[in-house]
């Protein structure tokens, strides 16, 4: 948006690269994975409860908000830290780069298979800017229009 801390980040080619990676992968989830998984679960669960509990779920909002889109909270365990995002708005272009790409190496199981790998998810998201299943949950929220 027009008032995002992150705008300025929009003109760099690395961040356009990473923002037309997620737009292609998460246009294809939706189409093939997440849409058809909110009809099926709105057609044959029970109504809606205000709170969605998924044990193991790790960063697993996409998910557990498709199968229980009618939630208002979701409670996620996992074993995975949570970590932390730095200010990207702070870091130098080329850092911002590394960053983006880590985090788009930890969601390429999830985007292809429907599952993370935590081995793998762990040694992708060892970068010091955006350790953990933070900057994972921060893209599925943003990528759900939370």
């Amino acid at each position: 948006s027009a008032n995002s801390p992150l705008l300025r980040l929009t003109t760099d080619p690395a961040w356009q690269r990473h923002a037309q990676f997620f737009d292609t992968a998460f246009a294809q989830l939706e189409q093939q994975q997440l849409s058809r998984i909110r009809n099926w679960s709105g057609a044959n669960l029970p109504a809606a409860r205000p709170t969605m509990f998924y044990m193991f779920a790790g960063p697993d909002f996409l998910y557990a908000n498709a199968f229980y889109s009618g939630a208002t909270t979701y409670v996620l365990s996992g074993l995975e830290p949570t970590g932390a995002v730095s200010d990207l708005t702070s870091l130098p272009s080329d850092t911002v780069a590394v960053a983006l790409d880590s985090v788009e190496r930890s969601l390429w199981s999830l985007l292809n298979f429907s599952f993370f790998v935590t081995r793998q998810m762990k040694t992708d998201l060892d970068v010091a800017e955006v350790s953990g299943t933070l900057p994972i949950l921060y893209v599925f929220l943003a990528r759900s229009g939370m």
